[in-house]
């Protein structure tokens, strides 16, 4: 907790913010009511070096797949399958 009741708090992303904001007034609301404290404060940050993308393609998908088992790649090739349809 910081200077005037302002609590810093870390996510890994900024698409985690923006969750995180979606939810914010009523965990302020309720934090506020049970701490008795009505000048408390949440304040996001993104940590430094920590960030991950989240968001994968089905390309990568698949080659995690493949990764783990080789024989989806033989299996598509045989069958003429397409990943992206």
């Amino acid at each position: 907790m910081k200077e005037n009741f302002q609590v810093d708090i870390e996510f890994n992303s900024s698409s985690m913010i923006y969750e995180f904001e979606n939810l914010r007034e009523r965990l302020v609301h309720y934090l506020r009511e049970k701490l008795n404290n009505h000048i408390f404060e949440l304040n996001p940050l993104v940590s430094e070096g920590s960030t991950e993308n989240f968001i994968k393609t089905k390309d990568d998908v698949f080659r995690e797949m493949i990764a783990q088992n080789p024989d989806l790649l033989k299996l598509r090739k045989e069958l003429g399958l397409d990943y992206n349809s």
